[in-house]
């Protein structure tokens, strides 16, 4: 009973070896040591690893608010750029026809800087023909779309621009057709007032200051 109690101890004296040895408790405080060495070594590589994920999460931040500030930047050039467009097109629309219209302008506005054509021009005719309207169509002509192309200056165009005859319903050719007739008329007036006046039939409202 002494010597079991004695084994309890961290060392005790044997009598009989007459040698002090470890007593139980020194293997489970090797064991503990390891252990908190383990729960250590744990935090600390877990701190190493919430450092890099924070660092990360900064540069993700950093980049983020660099992409806002552009955006931001690009949102007042853009708003600045439709609101001049605006200025040169004196038209009232509805809140869903102006909407419908910045997305016009921005979509298709590299489409028709290539082409030279007048913005302001051909949205202007695009609102008097059909409001805007890409699946217009004539009831008393086959005048259709956004800018009422009958069928034979559909195809002549068409024809022009090297493309088919179909996807009459498409915007993106829609617009195209558009930007290849206004360029015919402009070869053949070399005036954009004179232009305006062939598509409308002689009748302008008032003067457009062709806005490119």
């Amino acid at each position: 009973m002494k010597l079991s109690l004695n084994k309890t101890r961290l060392y005790y004296y044997d009598s009989e070896s007459l040698t002090f040895q470890k007593g139980k408790w020194v293997n489970g405080l090797y064991v503990s040591f390891l252990l908190n060495i383990l729960i250590i070594a744990g935090l600390l590589s877990n701190n190493v690893s919430v450092n890099m994920k924070y660092a990360n999460m900064l540069n993700i931040l950093k980049q983020k608010e660099k992409t806002i500030k552009h955006l931001e930047v690009k949102s007042q050039d853009s708003a600045t750029e439709y609101a001049d467009f605006r200025r040169s097109l004196p038209i009232k629309l509805t809140l869903s026809e102006e909407k419908r219209l910045n997305h016009l302008y921005f979509t298709y506005k590299s489409l028709i800087d290539k082409h030279h054509c007048p913005h302001n021009l051909l949205w202007y005719i695009a609102f008097k023909e059909s409001r805007l309207n890409l699946n217009a169509k004539n009831s008393s002509s086959s005048a259709q779309g956004m800018f009422q192309f009958i069928n034979g200056t559909w195809n002549a165009m068409c024809k022009r621009g090297g493309m088919d005859v179909l996807n009459r319903y498409s915007e993106e050719k829609q617009v195209k057709i558009m930007c290849i007739y206004l360029d015919f008329l402009f070869e053949k007036y070399k005036d954009w007032q004179l232009v305006h006046k062939e598509y409308t039939g002689g009748v302008i409202l008032y003067k457009l200051p062709y806005y490119k």
